[in-house]
C-alpha cells in the first residue's frame, strides 16, 4: 500500500498520500468513501462483532462440550443447533477431545474428571490453536472484533489528520 500512496511527496499517487505512510504499519485497510469524515469516525466507534478469538487471546468465559451428541450453532445467531457433521469427528479426536460415532451421530465419551463434559477453556485463561479450532467449530464467538480509524486523508486540501490528532498539510 505505501508504494501504490507514495512514500514521498515526488511519488505520491495524489498531493498529501504519502503523509499516510507512517499509518501504514501493522494490520491495516484503507477506506475510500465520499461520505464526511465525522460520519466515518461516529459509525466506527460503535461499530462492533463477535469474532472467533486467535491463539494468545484471553477467554471472557467458560467453554465446556456437553455429554451427549455434539451440536452447534456455527456462530449463527437465532440459527437452531445443528448436529456435528459426520466428516468432523476425526479432527475432534485430532484436537484431543474423546469422541465416538453412535448411530450416525458425533457423541462425547465420559470424561472422568469432569460431571458436565469436556472442558475447552475456562475464563481467563490464555488460549492456544487448539482450543481456539474447538471453539470455531462450535460456533463458539469469545473475541470482538472493532475496526479504529487512525487517520484520514482529505482530497480537497491533500491533508492527512490522524484521529484526534491536528492537521498535517501537504507542505512538507
Amino acid at each position: 500500500m505505501l508504494h501504490a500512496l507514495g512514500s514521498t511527496a515526488e511519488t505520491s499517487h495524489l498531493p498529501g498520500t504519502h503523509l499516510l505512510a507512517p499509518y501504514l504499519t501493522g494490520e491495516i485497510g484503507l477506506l475510500f468513501t465520499s461520505r464526511p469524515p465525522a460520519e466515518i469516525e461516529s459509525y466506527f466507534a460503535n461499530y462492533a462483532t463477535l469474532d472467533y478469538a486467535r491463539a494468545g487471546a484471553t477467554a471472557p468465559r467458560d467453554f465446556v462440550i456437553p455429554r451427549g451428541e455434539l451440536r452447534t450453532h456455527y456462530g449463527v445467531e437465532g440459527g437452531e443447533d445443528d448436529p456435528i457433521p459426520i466428516s468432523q469427528e476425526p479432527h475432534l479426536r485430532k484436537l484431543g477431545v474423546p469422541t465416538r460415532l453412535v448411530k450416525g451421530k458425533v457423541t462425547l465419551e465420559e470424561v472422568e474428571d469432569e460431571n458436565e463434559g469436556y472442558v475447552v477453556c475456562k475464563a481467563g485463561e490464555t488460549l492456544d490453536s487448539r482450543q481456539t479450532a474447538l471453539l470455531k467449530i462450535f460456533g463458539a464467538r469469545m473475541a470482538e472484533f472493532r475496526i479504529s480509524p487512525k487517520a484520514i486523508w482529505e482530497k480537497s486540501g491533500g491533508t492527512v489528520r490522524g484521529i484526534g490528532q491536528m492537521e498535517v498539510d501537504d507542505m512538507q
